[in-house]
């Protein structure tokens, strides 16, 4: 072994420790999707970070090559996870299908294939060599076609997941952003350091700093699990409560023309749901007349409540509304 007290390796033990506990730290909370997802995210990252120690500081080339390619199996965990996660706090997925589950590893598990066998095509990296400095043997490899379909696919799900919580940033109440901020930069400092070792964008192409980018990742969550209980309380988007309220809910124009109605309120429609986006309200609901607000052709926009206890007898009017 090369010395355990240099800053990159000191750096790796930190996120191997970090990101394990915030990993088992975060089962001990309420068990739902979400937790799941951010403790596979965690203990995937820690066990990244573990296999590149062994990778790092090993004098053995034999065992540097099976750690290096042995991490692959917790590297194409990460923005699975990631998106998982990011799906869940941002109301987009609930329920994980194992429909879904396969769909999304089918690639992840190719790659793992192809990383074990690849003496024998390839496809992952077409050559390998060692490189020694002061400290370290470092391996470098060169990138084969199959790396960079993964590569593209891990992204994807990444940006994706990270897409999904910035616009859960700009939509949340102000008292839940400082949560999704945290998350933001959890998720993009390793993502940005990844990219920025695999493209060889810095000086130095053979350090991989997605390790000290895991260790902000982590310092992040761990800000936003203490200070703003990031896992005890997920926002609930408005519009998840709009569409399983019991109550209808009715959006209109100044001309009656409906903008947005929740699936409660299409039980009062004379029109079929698919078109009822656009339509005039008096053709869409027989009893839209009875409220006696036309001829207000203004720019706010009207909306209408109607009562679950409407909705459950049958009923076709009686409907209050109001204007924004």
């Amino acid at each position: 072994m090369f010395a355990i007290d240099q800053p990159y390796t000191i750096v790796l033990i930190a996120s191997v420790i970090i990101s394990i506990s915030m990993a088992v730290a975060a089962l001990m909370l309420r068990r739902t999707l979400g937790v799941y997802a951010f403790s596979l995210l965690k203990a995937s990252i820690g066990l990244w970070a573990l296999a590149s120690l062994f990778e790092i500081c090993s004098k053995h080339l034999e065992t540097k090559i099976f750690a290096y390619s042995f991490k692959y199996v917790f590297i194409v965990l990460v923005p699975v996870a990631w998106y998982i996660f990011g799906s869940y706090y941002s109301n987009r997925l609930r329920k994980l299908t194992y429909a879904q589950m396969v769909s999304l590893m089918i690639l992840p598990s190719i790659t793992v294939c192809f990383v074990a066998t690849n003496r024998y095509h390839q496809l992952m990296f077409t050559s390998l060599q060692v490189v020694p400095t002061d400290s370290y043997l470092y391996i470098v490899r060169d990138f084969g076609i199959w790396f960079w379909i993964h590569a593209a696919y891990s992204y994807a799900l990444l940006f994706v997941g990270f897409l999904f919580m910035a616009k859960h940033l700009i939509d949340s109440p102000s008292h839940y952003r400082w949560q999704v901020v945290t998350l933001l930069i959890g998720g993009f400092a390793p993502w940005a350091a990844n990219m920025v070792f695999t493209f060889n964008l810095m000086p130095y192409p053979y350090l991989d700093l997605t390790p000290f980018a895991f260790t902000i990742s982590g310092l992040a969550f761990m800000v936003g699990i203490l200070r703003f209980q990031l896992l005890d309380v997920v926002p609930i988007a408005l519009d998840v409560v709009v569409e399983n309220i019991a109550d209808g809910i009715i959006v209109v124009d100044g001309g009656h023309r409906i903008l947005n109605l929740n699936p409660a309120a299409k039980h009062f429609a004379d029109t079929p749901g698919s078109q009822l986006i656009g339509a005039k309200a008096e053709e869409a609901f027989s009893w839209w007349a009875k409220l006696n607000i036309g001829g207000e052709d203004t720019d706010s926009p009207i909306i209408a409540f109607l009562s679950s206890s409407l909705i459950a007898n049958g009923a076709c009017c009686g409907p209050k509304y109001s204007h924004c």
